[in-house]
């Protein structure tokens, strides 16, 4: 975000609660006019209609949309229960889902927009090294819905990717391997060189193929 801020470019950010968002709102101050804070928890349905609503109000149009929301991994094999499966799917794919419908009507025609996705959610990838099944379950459902999304935008020259940050280094993955200015750097530059060839790909964040 403060990539596209620092670029001089005007953002729509999100999150669960506004109020409590003292980032934001640091940022808010710094930047003014050019930084317009919204609610949006992906497991509550009708945000989205809200916050569609509220964008549409203010002739918000949007060049490059993405989806960077996240949850927990879920529970290990042997413990599954439909609750953590439900969670995990709820924020990860159909979240995703809601979102690209909530914003394809404020796009502009030859937008681009995110997904964010995970290696995890390669299936020919998959291994045991770690017990995020949820969550490479709900990722790989991303990353199928990156290919049909970009299918239905083509018509309007709109990219549609699934995109994954690597292995950042956050609150939510405390054995991250690179930061997130580097990832932010790698994503951005990546993102300013997709072109429709690339709609419906699975990418890391320098560009790289990622296997489905």
């Amino acid at each position: 975000m403060k990539h596209y801020l620092n670029a001089g470019d005007s953002v729509v950010a999100t999150c669960r609660t506004p109020a409590e968002a003292t980032d934001l709102i640091a940022l808010k101050e710094e930047y003014g006019s050019k930084l317009l804070i919204e609610q949006l928890d992906l497991s509550n349905e009708e945000h989205f209609d809200r916050l569609g609503e509220s964008l549409a109000r203010h002739n918000v149009r949007i060049d490059i949309a993405i989806n960077n929301a996240g949850s927990g991994s879920g529970k290990p094999f042997g413990e599954w229960n439909t609750e953590s499966f439900a969670i995990t799917f709820e924020v990860h794919t159909i979240g995703s889902a809601l979102f690209a419908q909530m914003v394809t009507p404020l796009l502009n025609d030859g937008a681009k927009m995110v997904l964010t996705s995970s290696g995890v959610g390669s299936i020919a990838r998959a291994n045991r090294q770690n017990e995020m099944d949820a969550y490479a379950i709900a990722k790989a459902g991303v990353n199928m819905l990156a290919r049909r999304l970009s299918i239905r935008l083509a018509d309007r020259n709109i990219v549609v990717v699934a995109l994954t940050p690597g292995a950042v280094l956050t609150g939510m993955n405390p054995n991250g391997t690179i930061s997130v200015e580097e990832s932010v750097g790698l994503m951005t530059s990546t993102l300013d060189k997709l072109t429709m060839e690339d709609s419906g790909g699975f990418f890391q964040n320098n560009g790289t193929v990622v296997p489905w």
